[in-house]
Order: C-alpha cells, then sequence, then structure tokens
C-alpha cells in the first residue's frame, strides 16, 4: 500500500508542478503584454517641393525590440516588413505602376498591317477580272452561233407575269357604269347637306354643358382640398407619434445621471490616450500657407500640441510664401495596462449597469406588445 500511496502522490506533484508552471507561464505572458511597451517611432523628411522625393520611416516594435514591424517609402516604393530577432519573416515592396506601351506606336503598326494585307488582294482582282473578260465576251458568241435565231419564248424568263387583256366591249360597259355611278353620288352628297343640321348647336350645346358643370367642379375641388388637408393632419399625427415613440426610447440615453456617465468616460478616455501621445519630437518644420493670420494661428496650435520633452524640435513659420520642408521625428510609446485600467472602471460604474437594465426593459415591453 506504501509503494501505492508514494506513486500517487509523485504523479500528483508532477501534475501540480506542470499546472503551475502553465499558470507562471500564462501570468507572465499577460504581465509582459500589460506593462512592456509598444514603441513606435516615425520620422518624415520633405526637402524639395514634389511629394515623391519625400521619404518615410516607421516601425513598431516589442519586447526590447525583438519583434517589430517597419515600413518605409522612398522614391515611390513602399516596403513592409515583419521580423522576430535578426530574421525577417515577411517582407513587401509596392512598387509604382509601369507605364505601358505607347498606343501610337501599335495603331502605326496595325496600319501597316492592314495596308500591308490590302494591297495583294487588289492585285488578285485585277489579274482575274483581266483573265476571266474574255471569256465572258466569247462566250455569248459561241452560243448564238449554234442555237441560230433565238425566239422570245426561251429568252423570256420563267417569272413573266401574265396581265389580263381587255378588249373594246369591256371599255365600254366599264365606261357606262362610270356615268351611271356619278350622278348617284352627287345626289346622295346633296341629300346628306340637307339632312345634316348646322355646327352651331352643337357649339351651344357644350358651352351650355360646361357652364352647367362649373358648380360641380367647384364643389369637387373644394372636396379636394378638405381631403388633402386631412391627410396632412393625419401625417402630422403620425409624424408626432413616431417622435413621441423615439423621445421614450431615448429616454435612459438623455437623463442627467446618463450624461454624468458620459462625461465621466470621455475624461477617463482622455487619460488614457496622454499615456499614448508621443513623448519625443526632433527635428524642424518651415511651412507656410501664404496667408499670414492663417499661418500664425497654425504656429500657435503646434506649439500647444508639443509634449514637453520636444525642446529640439523646431518651427520656422513663412508667412508670405506657400512652403512645406521637414525632417522630423516621433518617438512614444504604448502600454496596454492603461487601456485595460480604462475598461475596467468603465466596466464597474454603477450607471453603466443601470442603463443597460433600462435597455432590458424596454426591449421586453417591446416584445410583450
Amino acid at each position: 500500500m506504501s509503494v501505492i500511496l508514494t506513486i500517487l502522490l509523485t504523479v500528483l506533484k508532477i501534475i501540480g508542478i506542470a499546472l503551475l508552471v502553465i499558470l507562471g507561464l500564462i501570468l507572465l505572458i499577460l504581465l509582459l503584454v500589460l506593462f512592456v511597451p509598444l514603441r513606435y517611432d516615425v520620422r518624415g523628411v520633405k526637402e524639395t517641393s514634389s511629394i515623391r522625393e519625400a521619404r518615410a520611416f516607421a516601425s513598431l516594435t516589442w519586447l526590447l525590440r525583438l519583434i517589430g514591424l517597419e515600413a518605409s517609402y522612398d522614391q515611390g516604393t513602399v516596403t513592409v516588413l515583419l521580423r522576430i530577432l535578426t530574421f525577417r519573416l515577411k517582407e513587401i515592396h509596392i512598387p509604382e505602376k509601369s507605364s505601358g506601351p505607347d498606343p501610337s506606336s501599335g495603331e502605326e503598326t496595325v496600319r501597316a498591317d492592314a495596308a500591308g494585307e490590302e494591297t495583294p488582294v487588289k492585285e488578285q482582282s485585277e489579274t482575274d477580272t483581266g483573265k476571266a473578260g474574255p471569256a465572258a465576251k466569247e462566250q455569248p458568241k459561241a452560243d448564238t452561233g449554234k442555237a441560230g435565231p433565238v425566239t422570245m419564248q426561251q429568252t423570256a424568263p420563267d417569272t413573266a407575269e401574265t396581265k389580263p387583256v381587255i378588249t373594246d366591249t369591256g371599255k365600254k360597259k366599264a365606261a357606262k357604269k362610270e356615268a351611271g355611278t356619278k350622278p348617284e353620288k352627287k345626289a346622295s352628297a346633296k341629300a346628306h347637306e340637307k339632312k345634316d343640321p348646322p355646327r352651331k348647336k352643337d357649339k351651344g350645346n357644350k358651352i351650355g354643358e360646361w357652364i352647367a358643370s362649373i358648380p360641380m367642379r367647384i364643389a369637387g375641388l373644394i372636396q379636394s382640398v378638405f381631403d388633402t388637408a386631412d391627410r396632412i393632419d393625419d401625417a402630422v399625427y403620425k409624424a408626432e407619434r413616431k417622435i413621441e415613440g423615439l423621445f421614450r426610447k431615448a429616454e435612459p440615453f438623455i437623463s442627467e445621471d446618463s450624461r454624468g456617465l458620459y462625461m465621466r468616460t470621455l475624461r477617463r478616455l482622455m487619460r488614457m490616450l496622454s499615456h499614448f501621445l508621443p513623448k519625443k519630437i526632433s527635428g524642424y518644420l518651415h511651412f507656410g500657407t501664404g496667408a499670414p493670420d492663417l499661418t500664425g494661428e497654425l504656429t500657435g496650435v503646434i506649439y500647444l500640441a508639443l509634449p514637453a520633452g520636444s525642446r529640439s524640435f523646431s518651427v520656422e513659420p513663412e508667412f508670405n510664401e506657400r512652403v512645406l520642408e521637414t525632417d522630423c521625428r516621433i518617438r512614444g510609446h504604448i502600454r496596454f495596462i492603461h487601456a485595460l485600467v480604462f475598461l475596467i472602471r468603465t466596466a464597474f460604474d454603477r450607471q453603466v449597469w443601470r442603463l443597460i437594465r433600462t435597455i432590458r426593459r424596454s426591449k421586453k415591453k417591446a416584445g410583450a406588445k
């Protein structure tokens, strides 16, 4: 029994030591992520008027520069590099797009090819016509000599139309029919003229009907005005109901407690971002907008935004010209512990949970309805 117990105790010891090692590694990784800063370094150089000749370099390093992500821009080429220690894991180059071939040269070659293909076709057509001309002329002579006189039945085509033959007796009968129909047509036209009433009476009836329909039209116009007024009232009532519903839903977010929560969250956020801002700025900035008043205002804003560790950075405003020349370097670091503190303080605020409860209650009421 003692041997079995000792074996079990040793196994449990090994399992406990392994768990402690795993927990220690997890805790070490968390501490490294939270407290070891992520350092950033950005540098930009622009000494000429063209932007293509500008240069820029940016790097993110972590864990005493053992892991790094670097990016650079030089003469229109962007390079991105990911490295661990001295090993380059991934390197990406994004060069400028190369210009394609000249379209004019392509068009000239196409035209030359087209011209070269057309010339032999013309020569071939001329030779073919020269060969076929005499044969075509001589062929009908040989046929006529053999066949002799040609009759009309042989030369006439098969699709010739046959026209009816009209004799003298038929012409006389048609003339008699036309002579008989003309007086009848004249008599019928006169009878119609006598029977049709004048059009003046129709116009008078139409005017009378239009005058009689004026009251009905006025009544219809008044009714349409009242209908449009009712529609406008209904639309206004529906809009008021919708606005009231929106205010009722947004009431928890507009209350005084919610406003206090927003102000506290904003102050915490600004405090967190103050830790992420650059700590050192070096170099110079020579700029000008062409407007003296705007240049002076921007100079004041830049001096206010500069951190305390920027004594080696100089600002040179140009009040009469538009200029932008710089060679500056910005360095700083980010610690994720500040972000964690911001999240914890926001999560343990009482007003946050009250707001969540009111939102849930409003959703339940809407679902019940």
